[in-house]
């Protein structure tokens, strides 16, 4: 009679045994010396992005993607001329992968705009695909975004998955 207890306490041990991993590969740092860096990253099929939305690289641009391969541990920066009025917009802050169709959407959402009485934040998106190439900015305008608004649409805040 004992052994119908103690079968089933031996057999729920190793159990739980089999359900144990351990990775075998070594955990691998990617390293930058940009602000933010790492505060989003997206794995692809054959790579990373990784954003970092605080980097100020002039006067009115502020944040970068960019693209890392965990083989060599190095990241290389997406270049991309961004539209006029996305000053400052803090580009990586928001970032979604479609797997299937290997494209992602990279968001700024600071974009200043000052009103009569408070600063007012708005965004503009772009979609990536997988050869680290950028569409149109969305909105493609400030003047779309107003628009938005005042149809009362939630703006910039567009479903990501429709983006991508």
């Amino acid at each position: 009679m004992d052994w119908i207890i103690s079968a089933p306490l031996v057999l729920s041990v190793f159990s739980a045994t089999l359900c144990f991993n351990i990775e075998p590969v070594a955990w691998r740092a990617l390293r930058s010396s940009a602000a933010g860096f790492g505060y989003r990253v997206v794995q692809r099929q054959s790579d990373l992005l990784v954003s970092a939305p605080l980097e100020q690289y002039s006067q009115n641009e502020r944040g970068r993607i960019y693209r890392c391969t965990t083989s060599s541990q190095t990241c290389q920066d997406i270049q991309f001329e961004a539209p006029g009025f996305a000053v400052n917009m803090s580009l990586g802050l928001t970032m979604k992968s479609d797997q299937r169709a290997q494209n992602t959407v990279v968001c700024g959402p600071t974009i200043a705009k000052d009103c009569k009485s408070i600063t007012m934040y708005n965004g503009v998106c772009f979609q990536l695909d997988r050869y680290n190439r950028l569409g149109p900015p969305v909105p493609s305008s400030i003047q779309d975004e107003i628009a938005a608004k005042v149809e009362g649409t939630p703006g910039y805040m567009y479903d990501l998955y429709d983006l991508v």
